[in-house]
């Protein structure tokens, strides 16, 4: 099934739409949406299959996608957290958009172009753990951490913290360390997810 993206210029300004596969043949610009739940206090990242081809087995943003032609940023989160994770969640509270650019080439040899602005959002979810769902092939579980304590251990990753992980039968308590998430060349835990988690625990704060 084609996906339609709704495609811009380097300043924001929409252009047009064009299929997914065209928009990274090309490299044109297009926006995402990373989603990030909190549940009790917790940060949830989910657990990438272990069938994927890239960081299969990592912990990653708690769900994230294209935004669809003609489709808000705010439905973009929902439909992205009800396809990845089976849930439901609203009130999603937008923290930034910043650039991405990054290109590879894929297995087959054909260019992939990434041209993307992509915008973060979190919300606060007062279901249950067990509510998760995983039945796209893309996640294996979610795994919960809490949201203070992650945010020191990004800032000094050494050794381990306790989690909570459920994988769509039972929930375990595990432990994570540096290695269990999903880092692309010289990223590094704080830049990538601890920043992120001390603006959403500032949110969190104000409300």
């Amino acid at each position: 099934m084609t996906e339609m993206l709704d495609v811009y210029d380097a300043n924001r300004r929409h252009i047009g739409t064009a299929d997914r596969n065209v928009v990274h043949a090309m490299g044109l610009w297009h926006k995402t949406v990373h989603c990030w739940l909190v549940w009790n206090g917790k940060l949830l990242f989910q657990r990438r299959s272990r069938k994927l081809d890239s960081n299969p087995g990592k912990l990653y943003t708690t769900a994230s996608g294209h935004v669809s032609a003609g489709e808000s940023l705010e439905d973009a989160f929902r439909r992205e957290i009800a396809q990845e994770i089976g849930v439901k969640a609203d009130n999603p509270k937008h923290l930034y958009e910043t650039v991405w650019i990054g290109d590879f080439t894929k297995t087959d040899g054909k260019p992939f172009l990434d041209r993307v602005f992509a915008n973060v959002y979190y919300a606060s979810y007062a279901g249950e753990l067990s509510d998760f769902k995983f039945t796209d092939g893309e996640v294996d579980s979610i795994v919960a951490i809490d949201l203070e304590e992650f945010i020191a251990f990004a800032r000094k990753p050494i050794g381990s913290i306790p989690a909570l992980e459920f994988d769509g039968r039972e929930i375990q308590n595990i432990t994570v360390g540096g290695q269990d998430f999903t880092l692309v060349g010289d990223e590094d835990i704080y830049n990538k997810y601890g920043q992120k988690a001390e603006q959403i625990l500032m949110g969190l704060t104000k409300e």
